[in-house]
Order: C-alpha cells, then structure tokens, then sequence
C-alpha cells in the first residue's frame, strides 16, 4: 500500500543549541550534547521511505548547521539510493 506524501520531522541534534530561544520548546532542555549517528539516521530514512513514493524531510532543531556539513552529506547520500528506487 502506498500512501500520500509522508513530511517526517527529524531533530538530528540534541542539547547542541546555545541560543536558548524563548519560544523553543527545547531551550531547556540541555541534558544531552548528541549528534543522531548515521546508523539511526540510515533507519530512519529507510523506515520512511520504504512506503512511500513521495517523502519530505525536515531536519529540525536548533541551527542545521549544529549537525555539520558531513552529517548532511550522509543524509544525501543515504536519500539517493532511494531516489534510484524513483522515490521523490
């Protein structure tokens, strides 16, 4: 069974922002210092896609850039494999 557009939203970083924000919900929160590791990461693109022919991801969070430019690179990369399989 196929289903209509599947929008995840993925916090890939933990406890990493230091703007404390007041209108974030999570700028209290500062109990951990985590990046999401590529194998989780790799799982939840895979569980996402695997159903579905059309996929929005937001990466969300604190400023994307707190994940770094190699952890996106990964999610590319992990992504096109999916888009091989004509995912969009």
């Amino acid at each position: 069974m196929t289903l209509s557009t599947a929008t995840p939203i993925v916090k890939p970083v933990d406890g990493l922002c230091n703007l404390s924000c007041s209108y974030c919900y999570t700028s209290k929160i500062k109990n951990s210092k985590k990046c999401m590791p590529a194998e989780t990461l790799k799982k939840v693109i895979d569980y996402f896609c695997r159903d579905q022919n059309d996929i929005e991801f937001i990466w969300h969070g604190g400023e994307p850039l707190l994940a770094g430019l190699n952890f996106y690179q990964k999610i590319v990369k992990f992504q096109y494999k999916w888009t091989q399989e004509g995912k969009k």
